[in-house]
């Protein structure tokens, strides 16, 4: 069996993880931060707007696949994804 001799922790080196751990748990708390402005954007959308932003973005439909869902064209499609897209960059921005 392989013994690893790890160099014993000095003061300077808990601060150093201290620092790092803070820093992670702010990443997290933007994160969650981010998550929840973007909920909140969602939910101001129209009914149509989320099916299409939610089908494109986290299910992976084409757009012809969501026109087909709705009974409308491609381009009708393209055309509320880029109207709600920029709706979406109006709120969070």
């Amino acid at each position: 069996m392989l013994a690893i001799a790890y160099p014993p922790q000095t003061e300077c080196d808990e601060e150093s993880e201290n620092w790092e751990f803070a820093l992670l748990l702010q990443e997290q708390d933007s994160k969650i931060q981010q998550r929840a402005l973007l909920n909140l954007a969602l939910s101001q959308l129209s009914e149509k707007e989320r099916f299409v932003i939610k089908r494109l973005y986290w299910d992976g439909w084409t757009e012809t696949e969501i026109a087909q869902a709705l009974n409308m064209s491609q381009q009708a499609i393209n055309k509320i994804k880029k109207r709600t897209l920029q709706k979406l960059r109006d709120m969070l921005s």
